[in-house]
């Protein structure tokens, strides 16, 4: 009897690491058909083709109507700034106001000191080209001439780490061209493996029954953005002007003969 069990439990465990070879119950006839499911991934290197700049206006003072009136004037000095150095107003996006009260911490304890609004601005460059040094030296000549103006907020404002607060982020515009890419490669990639087990089991491939996304990538998520939440575009971000790599997995289910 105890041969027995253990033969059964040895068959069981041998069963779980067939690959994917399942029967399905066809809805017009009592035929059943047999289906073999495969994941695959699919990766394309992108150059970033979009900029963000983020920064913004802190002001405080007494009163909530002091500190918006401050912030306001020097908002107007930031943005004619910026439209000055060739930013269309179209690409000046500003958000807030912010309105808290500011404080000072004596010994865990809060001593409010007045008020304090805040704005943020996320500028756009669409024309950025492939080349660092002169992106570079455009990020910079803006950057200065907003602070000049006024603007003293720049990436996320909290965070020890300074790699959590950039001034400029890099993405991509036609994000889903590229994804329905990587979603084309990594069909590609799913037919061989799925011939592959079929031809194990003496079978062949027939036709795709079922393609569900079940995951897709877009590079290095943008945990350092987050400061400015779901204000800026979809897509993927990186901190410096390098190739995103956007990939996308799938699982497909052929039938098979």
């Amino acid at each position: 009897m105890r041969l027995r069990i253990v033969t059964a439990l040895v068959l069981i465990s041998a069963l779980a690491f067939i690959p994917t070879i399942a029967k399905a119950q066809t809805s017009e006839s009592n035929e059943e058909e047999q289906t073999i499911s495969v994941t695959s991934e699919g990766k394309v290197k992108v150059t970033p083709d979009v900029a963000y700049l983020l920064l913004g206006v802190k002001t405080q003072a007494l009163s909530v109507q002091e500190a918006l009136k401050e912030n306001n004037r020097v908002m107007t000095l930031v943005t004619k700034e910026l439209k000055a150095k060739g930013i269309k107003n179209e690409n000046i996006r500003v958000i807030g106001p912010v309105m808290s009260r500011a404080g000072r911490i004596y010994f865990q304890r809060e001593a409010p000191t007045g008020f304090e609004v805040s704005k943020k601005i996320i500028v756009t460059l669409d024309k950025i080209g492939s080349d660092p040094d002169k992106m570079g030296e455009r990020v910079a000549e803006i950057i200065d001439g907003a602070t000049k103006a006024g603007a003293n907020i720049w990436g996320k404002e909290k965070g020890y780490d300074p790699r959590e607060r950039p001034c400029v982020l890099f993405s991509v515009k036609e994000v889903e061209k590229y994804r329905e890419q990587a979603l084309e490669k990594a069909l590609a990639e799913a037919r061989p493996q799925a011939e592959k087990i079929a031809a194990t089991k003496g079978l062949k491939i027939k036709k795709i029954k079922s393609i569900s996304k079940w995951k897709h990538a877009s590079g290095p998520d943008s945990w350092w953005e987050r400061g400015y939440g779901k204000d800026l575009p979809e897509g993927p971000k990186v901190n410096a002007l390098k190739d995103i790599e956007i990939s996308v997995s799938i699982r497909v289910s052929y039938t098979v003969e």
